[in-house]
C-alpha cells in the first residue's frame, strides 16, 4: 500500500517490456528532462498513464548557473557526406509520402517511424562530424583538453571508434564511458576519480 516507485529517466520506461508489466506501486514518480519519447507517441502516452502528466518543469534556461555548471553553446556546423545525403534525401522523400498516405493515423504506424529514426540517426552520426571535432581540437594544444567530455552517438558505433582513433593520434589522454563500462562498478568511479 506504501510503494513509492520512481523512475530515473522515465523516458526509457516506454519500451514495451516495461509497458507490459509495469511494477504494482500506489505512488510514482517519473523523472525526466525529455518526459516525451522521439517518434513514439504511443510510448508517451503509456508513460504518462503510468506516472500521470507533467507536475513540474525546471528548464535549462534556470538550472544554467544555479544547480548546473554555467556552460555556453557552441554550434560548429558539419556537412553530410554525398552518400549520407542522397540516403536523407530518399528518406525524407518515403517519409512525406507516407504522411500523405497515412495522414491522421501516421504517428501510430511503426514503418513511418522507424524511417524517422533512421534519418535522425543520419545526422547524430555523420561522418563529417569527426573532422569538425578534429578542427575545434586543433585550435588548442593538446594540453588545453582537460576536463573535457566528448559525446558521440550510440546509433553508429563506428562513431565512437572515429572519436577514439581521434584522440589517439592528437596525443590526448582519453577514456571512453558506454554502457560497457559502467557495468563495473570500481571502474566507473576510477574514470570520474581521474577525471
Amino acid at each position: 500500500d506504501h510503494v513509492l516507485f520512481i523512475g530515473d529517466e522515465a523516458h526509457n520506461l516506454g519500451s514495451d517490456q516495461f509497458i507490459s508489466d509495469p511494477p504494482e506501486a500506489r505512488y510514482r514518480l517519473g523523472l525526466s528532462a525529455t518526459p516525451r519519447r522521439q517518434y513514439d507517441p504511443d510510448g508517451t502516452q503509456e508513460l504518462f498513464d503510468y506516472f500521470g502528466g507533467v507536475v513540474y518543469e525546471f528548464g535549462l534556461d534556470r538550472a544554467i548557473g544555479l544547480c548546473l555548471v554555467p556552460y555556453d553553446y557552441f554550434l560548429h556546423e558539419a556537412h553530410l557526406s554525398t552518400d549520407e545525403m542522397d540516403e536523407y534525401r530518399t528518406l525524407s522523400a518515403e517519409i512525406r509520402t507516407m504522411y500523405a498516405r497515412l495522414g491522421d493515423s501516421a504517428k501510430d504506424n511503426l514503418q513511418l517511424q522507424r524511417k524517422l529514426f533512421r534519418r535522425r540517426g543520419l545526422l547524430e552520426s555523420a561522418v563529417g562530424k569527426i573532422g569538425v571535432l578534429r578542427a575545434c581540437l586543433a585550435q588548442g594544444t593538446v594540453t588545453d583538453v582537460r576536463h573535457t567530455l566528448i559525446y558521440a552517438t550510440d546509433k553508429n558505433p563506428e562513431q565512437l571508434k572515429g572519436v577514439d582513433a581521434l584522440m589517439r593520434e592528437l596525443g590526448i589522454r582519453f577514456h571512453q564511458l558506454t554502457q560497457e563500462e559502467t557495468q563495473d562498478a570500481a571502474l566507473v568511479a576510477d574514470i570520474v576519480s581521474r577525471f
